[in-house]
C-alpha cells in the first residue's frame, strides 16, 4: 500500500494528522455526499477537511507559508479550495454541512470538545446580548 510506504516517512505528528484527516473524509464522504459521489463532489469535500486541519496545525505547509496567522479565517479555505482545483463557491457552500457534523463527532469522541460546547452554550445563555443558542465549535477559526 503506497499510503502506508508514505507513512512510514513521516514523523509520527504527521501522521496522526494524515490518519485524522483520511478517516474524516470517508466518514463526511459517506454521511454528507450521495450513495455513490462523483469525483466532483469528492474534490469539494478535501478543501474543507484540508482547511480544518491546517488552521490547526502549529506551522502551515509550504504551498500554504503566503497566509498569515491572523488571515486563516479569511483565506484559508479559498486557498485549499484553489490547491485543489476546486469551485470556491461550492466549497464554501459545503463547509458549514462539513463542520457541522465534524463538530457533533468530536464532541461526543472527546471530552475537551465536549466541556467547550458545553462552556460556549453557557456563556451564550448567561449573556443577555449573545445568541439563543450555540451551534458547536468554531473548526476553522
Amino acid at each position: 500500500d503506497n499510503f502506508n510506504t508514505f507513512l512510514h516517512q513521516l514523523d509520527f505528528y504527521k501522521q496522526v494528522v494524515l490518519r485524522l484527516g483520511w478517516s474524516a473524509f470517508l466518514v463526511l464522504r459517506v454521511k454528507l455526499l450521495s450513495a455513490f459521489p462523483d469525483v466532483v463532489s469528492c474534490v469539494e469535500l478535501l478543501p474543507c477537511i484540508f482547511a480544518i486541519l491546517a488552521s490547526h496545525a502549529p506551522r502551515l505547509p509550504d504551498c500554504l507559508t503566503h497566509i498569515t496567522r491572523e488571515d486563516r479565517g479569511k483565506f484559508l479555505l479559498k486557498s485549499m479550495a484553489d490547491v485543489c482545483k476546486a469551485d470556491y463557491g461550492r466549497v464554501q457552500a459545503r463547509m458549514p454541512s462539513v463542520e457541522a457534523l465534524l463538530t457533533q463527532v468530536f464532541t461526543s469522541a472527546v471530552p475537551e470538545w465536549r466541556t467547550a460546547v458545553a462552556e460556549a452554550k453557557a456563556k451564550a445563555l448567561s449573556d443577555a446580548s449573545g445568541p439563543a443558542a450555540v451551534g458547536g465549535v468554531d473548526l476553522v477559526a
